[in-house]
């Protein structure tokens, strides 16, 4: 029996597709894509629980079809709601993180926090590019 070329990447290309597409909303969570685009602009420390928080660091919210990520990677996570809020979960350098906020006239404004040993909120105040 001789293998097909073209049928093993098929069978790869599948795969692939598979792995990178986003996970289902949660049940009952009505999406949209009206906020697709990209978001920029720096965070600003809230609180932190001792040394260790950095603020000024950029930020870039990227939403396809509704699913947003952060700074490109797949760290924090979440969908846009019809409503125009967003929450994000994930992992972060190693800690537990969250974002939280809303789509409002071509912006983002959102809480992020990070919850360890050191409690670090930032506050972001993102424009569409």
């Amino acid at each position: 029996m001789t293998k097909k070329p073209w049928c093993t990447f098929a069978l790869m290309a599948c795969v692939l597709l598979a792995y990178c597409a986003p996970p289902a909303p949660p049940p009952g969570l009505t999406i949209t894509s009206a906020y697709d685009g990209v978001y920029t602009g720096t965070s600003v420390m809230e609180a932190s629980s001792q040394q260790g928080c950095r603020s000024g660091t950029a930020v870039v919210l990227t939403v396809t079809k509704g699913y947003a990520t952060l700074n490109g990677a797949d760290d924090r996570t979440g969908w846009v709601a019809s409503d125009g809020s967003l929450k994000m979960a994930g992992i972060s350098s190693r800690q537990k993180a969250n974002v939280d906020g809303s789509f409002k006239n071509g912006s983002f404004v959102g809480v992020s926090s990070y919850h360890s040993s050191v409690l670090c909120q930032y506050s972001w105040m993102l424009k569409r590019t």
